[in-house]
């Protein structure tokens, strides 16, 4: 008895990405979008595990530019202070002390300047 098998056209499914098996032509025959989608999970998943070593040279190549950029952009000749800071701040404290008028005093009499205290009170014990 011979049984005549026939040959069946399946339609193709999606294979799933394998992380370990990455090799374009595993994927893919051709360049299409199709492949891409089937090799991003795989692409995402050595990624993941390889995190730190990807983003070194990243964060390098980011710096390079902005500090080329911020040398391009800033003020490379800044003059420098002719007096200190420290010898402004004493300008300012001499300024502010001849402006205050402190040789104008308040009489004795007044005691303004005792501080308002049980002392002060006439209580008989």
């Amino acid at each position: 008895m011979l049984v005549e098998i026939q040959k069946v056209n399946l339609p193709k499914t999606k294979r799933k990405a394998d992380p370990f098996q990455i090799y374009w032509g595993f994927f893919c025959d051709s360049f299409d979008l199709d492949c891409i989608e089937d090799m991003l999970p795989a692409l995402l998943a050595i990624m993941r595990n390889y995190v730190p070593y990807v983003t070194l040279p990243i964060s390098i190549v980011i710096g390079v530019i902005g500090y080329n950029i911020e040398g391009l952009i800033s003020d490379k000749f800044t003059p420098t202070k002719k007096i200190s800071v420290e010898e402004e701040r004493l300008e300012r404290q001499l300024k502010e002390m001849d402006d205050s008028n402190d040789l104008a005093t308040q009489s004795l009499k007044s005691k303004s300047f005792v501080p308002k205290t049980v002392f002060e009170r006439n209580i008989k014990p």
